[in-house]
């Protein structure tokens, strides 16, 4: 469950981060239509998504730290990131031609960017196609970190549970190793004490006094 628990947390964060710029795209046509300069707006629009699909791939390693927390296996974790990276770019870029699109028809320009091939056009939004490859690397890069990350900070905690018990035992662990003298006696300090028993005995340890 948590893998499409996963897919469903980065693709939510893309579809929100898609509508605000959409909505800001939208904006910016219907203000420039109103003062007759639609161009400087679709100029801003593909310029704006130029920048977009090159900063996307850091979005996609961000969220991607994020869902390898939701999945603590590495390889369903990288999958998941990949997958929603992939919807994402498809969404960051579709969604917003869309948007641009539909603000045209409102402003009744259509024919701006049927008639000017320089301009944003659905030809251009397909070659950007090939910038995917990148947010789905940045994705599956940041689960793996991400999560080897989460496994060594598990290690250390193990180890320091282990290391708060050894320190509350009155005795030292039996499997404890100590340092061997010349006299065939294992040592080992426990407690601010010494303590001490026949080398590789394995029995139990006693207090030097």
């Amino acid at each position: 469950m948590s893998f499409f628990k996963s897919i469903f947390y980065g693709v939510k964060l893309y579809f929100f981060i898609s509508l605000a710029i959409g909505l800001s795209f939208f904006i910016d046509i219907q203000r420039n239509d109103l003062e007759g300069n639609l161009e400087a707006s679709l100029n801003y629009i593909q310029d704006s998504i130029d920048i977009l699909t090159l900063v996307f791939p850091l979005f996609c390693f961000y969220i991607g730290s994020k869902q390898s927390n939701l999945i603590k296996r590495k390889t369903d974790s990288g999958f998941a990131a990949a997958i929603s990276a992939g919807i994402g770019f498809l969404m960051i870029t579709y969604m917003n031609w869309g948007i641009t699109y539909g603000s045209l028809l409102i402003a009744d320009a259509i024919e701006i960017i049927e008639n000017n091939e320089n301009l944003l056009n659905f030809k251009s939004i397909n070659d950007l196609i090939w910038r995917i490859i990148p947010a789905i690397l940045a994705g599956l890069f940041a689960a793996i970190i991400n999560n080897n990350n989460e496994k060594m900070s598990q290690l250390e905690s193990k180890k320091s549970v282990k290391n708060e018990i050894d320190d509350s035992s009155p005795t030292p662990w039996v499997y404890s190793v100590g340092v061997v003298d010349e006299h065939g006696f294992e040592w080992i300090k426990h407690n601010n004490k010494q303590w001490y028993r026949a080398a590789n005995s394995g029995n139990e340890w006693k207090e030097y006094s």
